[in-house]
C-alpha cells in the first residue's frame, strides 16, 4: 500500500536509489579519510552480519566450505581470498585486543546466531561426558595462568579447541542431514583439490620453483584432502545409480591427485589408515566385493612399490616414499622423524614431572633434548606435533581422559550404526565415513598438529557432533540371508 501510494504521487525511485548510493559512497569515503583504510570493510561487515543473522544455516555451510577450500598458505592467484579469510589487515588487527582472523570472527557470529534460535531436535542424545570438555579446557587455562602463563599465549594455544567447540555447537544445534554435510564437504574439498593442483602446476612449477616442500601447503591440507577421499569412497559404495558412482569415483581421483602433489607423506599414511578402517567396517556387508577389489589391489601395490621403492621422485612416487620412510627414510624424512622423536622425549619427560595436572596452557614444555629453533613457528615449544600428548600435557590426566572418552563414545556409535544395518541393505555410508575420519584424526594427531589449529580442529569437531547424532542404541539388524 505504501509503495503504491508513493508511486501515485510520482516519486522518482531511480533518483532516490542513486542519491542513496551517492550518500553511501560519500559516507564510506569520509570514513576511510577519518578512520583509515579499515573503514572500507564496514559495508562488508554490515552485510555479513545481516546475512548471518537471517541465514545462520547457510552462513555456516558457506563458512565451513570456504575454510576447507582456502589454504592459509596460498601463494597463487587465490592469495587475496585466503588472506581475506585467514588474516585481517595489519591496521585492523592492531586495533583488536586479541589476535583473531576473519574466519574465527565469522564463526563466532554464526555460533551466536545459531544459539539465539531454537535448536533442531537432536536425533541422538549427547553424552554427559561431552559436557565436561569445556570444563577441562577452562581448568587447563586457569591452571596455566596460575602458574605464570601469559594470557595471550594461553589464548593462542587454545584457539583450535575454542573454535572447534564452536563448530561442534553449530553442528549439534543445526542437526544437518547427511546430504547437506556431504554437499558442504564435497564443495570445500573439490575446490581445495583443484586449487592444490593449480598451485602445483603454476606457482610451484611442478615442484621446480625452488620453494621448500614444507612451505608448499599447510599441513592440514593433506588431511582435509584425505577426508574427501574417504568420503568419496563411501559415496561410491552407497550411491544407487551408475552415473553418481562414476562422479564419486572422479571425485576420489581428484582427491588422490591433489594428495600426491602436496608432498606430505602424512596425508598418504592418513588416507591409508582411513581406507583400512573403512574396509574393516564394510567387510561384513560386502565381503565378496571387497575381496574382488582388495586382491588385485594388493598385487598392483606390490608391483608399484617394487618399481618406485628406490631412485624415483615426483608425485607418483609419493606413496612409495611414505611407506619407505617407515623403514628406510631419506635424509629429509630422517631429519623430520628425528625432530619428532626428540620432541616426544621432551614431552614425556615433562609429563613425568606432573602426570596428574600437566603444566597448563600458556607454558612451554621443558627441552631436555635441544631442538633447532624454527623461526616461522612462534608456538614451537607450546604446541608440539604429538597432539595427543599435548592434550595430556596441558589439561592433565582429567583432560586427556575426557577427550579420549569422547572419542571412544563417538567411534562406538559409528561402529554400532554400521553394524545395525542388514547385510543386503544399502551401505550405511555416514557411520562408516565418520568412523574412518575419527581414526584418521587419531593417527594424524600422533605426528602432526590436529587439535591446536582452527582449520584442522573444525572438521574433527563437526565429525564428532555428527557421530553423536547417530542413535545411541540403533535398532537390531535384520536377519542376513546367507
Amino acid at each position: 500500500m505504501a509503495a503504491s501510494r508513493w508511486r501515485t504521487i510520482g516519486v522518482p525511485w531511480t533518483l532516490v536509489a542513486a542519491a542513496c548510493c551517492a550518500l553511501g559512497a560519500l559516507a564510506g569515503a569520509a570514513g576511510v579519510i577519518v578512520l583509515g583504510p579499515a573503514a572500507a570493510l564496514v559495508p562488508f561487515v554490515a552485510a555479513a552480519l545481516f546475512f548471518i543473522a537471517m541465514r545462520p544455516r547457510m552462513s555456516a555451510c558457506v563458512l565451513f566450505a570456504a575454510g576447507m577450500a582456502l589454504d592459509s598458505r596460498a601463494t597463487d592467484v587465490t592469495k587475496p581470498l585466503a588472506l581475506g579469510l585467514w588474516a585481517f589487515p595489519r591496521g585492523v588487527q592492531d586495533a583488536l585486543p586479541l589476535t583473531v582472523n576473519p574466519f574465527e570472527v565469522l564463526l563466532t557470529l554464526v555460533t551466536v546466531s545459531v544459539m539465539a534460535r531454537p535448536a533442531a531436535r537432536p536425533t541422538g542424545g549427547l553424552p554427559g561426558l561431552v559436557r565436561l570438555v569445556p570444563v577441562v579446557m577452562l581448568a587447563g587455562m586457569v591452571y596455566g595462568l596460575g602458574r605464570g602463563g601469559p594470557g595471550n599465549l594461553v589464548y593462542h594455544e587454545t584457539r583450535g579447541l575454542i573454535f572447534g567447540a564452536m563448530a561442534f555447537i553449530v553442528t549439534w544445534r543445526l542437526q544437518p542431514s547427511s546430504r547437506e554435510v556431504a554437499g558442504v564437504a564435497i564443495a570445500g574439498t573439490s575446490a581445495l583439490g583443484l586449487l592444490t593442483i593449480f598451485r602445483y602446476v603454476t606457482t610451484l612449477a611442478g615442484g621446480r620453483s625452488g620453494i621448500p616442500v614444507e612451505f608448499w601447503f599447510e599441513h592440514e591440507t593433506g588431511l582435509l584432502l584425505s577426508i574427501g577421499g574417504v568420503l568419496g569412497m563411501g559415496l561410491a559404495f552407497r550411491l544407487p545409480r551408475d552415473r553418481d558412482r562414476v562422479l564419486a569415483a572422479l571425485y576420489v581421483v581428484l582427491m588422490a591427485s591433489a594428495i600426491l602433489v602436496t608432498g606430505r607423506r602424512s596425508a598418504i599414511l592418513v588416507i591409508l589408515v582411513g581406507v583400512m578402517v573403512m574396509a574393516w567396517m564394510l567387510l561384513p556387508k560386502r565381503t565378496l566385493l571387497l575381496t574382488a577389489i582388495g586382491v588385485p589391489l594388493l598385487f598392483v601395490s606390490a608391483v608399484y612399490l617394487a618399481i618406485y621403492w628406490d631412485g624415483h621422485s615426483g608425485p607418483l612416487a609419493e606413496p612409495a616414499r611414505a611407506v619407505r620412510s617407515q623403514f628406510q627414510p631419506d635424509a629429509r624424512d630422517e631429519s623430520s622423524d628425528l625432530y619428532r622423536e626428540h620432541e616426544r622425549e621432551n614431552l614425556q619427560r615433562t609429563l613425568a614431572k606432573s602426570p596428574v595436572f600437566g603444566i597448563g596452557f600458556g607454558l612451554p614444555y621443558t627441552r631436555y633434548v635441544e631442538l633447532p629453533v624454527l623461526g616461522f613457528w612462534p608456538l614451537q615449544f607450546y604446541t608440539p606435533h604429538q597432539n595427543i600428548l599435548w592434550l595430556w600435557l596441558k589439561m592433565g590426566i582429567a583432560g586427556i581422559a575426557v577427550f579420549a572418552g569422547m572419542w571412544v563414545l563417538a567411534f562406538s556409535r559409528c561402529v554400532r550404526g554400521a553394524r545395525a544395518v542388514a547385510r543386503r541393505a544399502p551401505i550405511p555410508a555416514m557411520p562408516i565415513v565418520l568412523g574412518s575420519v575419527l581414526v584418521m584424526y587419531l593417527a594424524y594427531a600422533r605426528v602432526d598438529i590436529a587439535f591446536a589449529g582452527v582449520r584442522s580442529s573444525g572438521p574433527l569437531a563437526i565429525a564428532l557432533a555428527l557421530a553423536f547424532m547417530l542413535p545411541a542404541e540403533p535398532g537390531r539388524p535384520e536377519a542376513d540371508d546367507a
